[in-house]
């Protein structure tokens, strides 16, 4: 006996759910605080990352899954305290949060295509010999393939 699943219900949950995942990050986000984030903000902010990017790996939107990935990533050397928060960072992330909002619309009709290409600044590059999150800040406008003082750049490498 086969048990066909018709995931095109799962997906209109998905839809639902990550547009509650990504208000919650931008508020707590914008509500924070950088002399005094907690690790609880932090865990609240890596959950509904970590929510996403899961959905998003289930149903083959690779984009979302990777860019959710590197969110992670950062937020979980926030969380461990390798890193400490700035404002850059902040705005990056809230940055990454826009950008998985905007490509919402598509996730519905996009019919078992794979996902579509998602872009922070040109931010989320994906390398497959390491699997570490950089999270940088270009300090001239000559430095790092043309990057722009003030941008920060998340990418996976």
């Amino acid at each position: 006996m086969s048990m066909d699943i018709d995931m095109s219900e799962f997906l209109g949950i998905f839809v639902e759910e990550a547009r509650e995942h990504l208000q919650e990050m931008e508020a707590m986000l914008l509500a924070l605080r950088i002399d005094t984030v907690t690790t609880d903000d932090l865990n609240k902010i890596f959950r509904a990352a970590h929510s996403i990017k899961g959905g998003s790996a289930t149903f083959g939107l690779n984009s979302v899954t990777e860019l959710a990935h590197v969110l992670e990533s950062l937020l979980d050397k926030l969380r461990e305290r390798r890193l400490d928060l700035t404002t850059e960072m902040v705005d990056a992330l809230l940055r990454s949060t826009d950008t998985i909002q905007r490509t919402r619309g598509s996730w519905v009709s996009r019919s078992g295509r794979r996902g579509s290409i998602v872009r922070v600044h040109s931010a989320a590059h994906r390398r497959r010999s390491e699997d570490r999150c950089v999270c940088s800040n270009s300090q001239s406008a000559g430095e790092g393939r043309g990057r722009r003082r003030g941008v920060w750049v998340l990418r996976r490498r």
